[in-house]
């Protein structure tokens, strides 16, 4: 796994080596890993254009009518909510992941 490392001059810290390892000589289900980057990329983008709405109405931009604190809170709630939704997700599937490769 050095090697690896090496290569890409960086350590992994959440995935095992072994998974790595695995997916370097191609014996790793991408679908999964697939479905979650779709998923990280859509909720990627909900946070993104929540966080920027959130970011205009507090610079006061005068578009469209004033969202109340309580809103702002809710909307900043909901990112953290989809954020942990989204950790869980990939812990699942990186759990997953170095379950099959200790298994080959």
């Amino acid at each position: 796994m050095k090697n690896l490392n090496a290569v890409l001059g960086r350590e992994f810290k959440r995935f095992d080596a072994a998974v790595y390892e695995s997916a370097r000589h191609r014996q790793v289900d991408v679908l999964p890993l697939l479905a979650t980057l779709e998923s990280s990329r859509a909720i990627a983008q909900g946070v993104g254009s929540l966080l920027t709405l959130v970011r205009n109405q507090l610079e006061d931009s005068g578009e469209g009518a004033p969202l109340a604190l309580v809103e702002i809170d809710e909307l900043l709630g909901l990112c953290q909510a989809s954020l942990d939704l989204l950790n869980t997700r990939i812990e699942a599937v990186a759990d997953l992941a170095a379950t099959r490769a200790s298994s080959d």
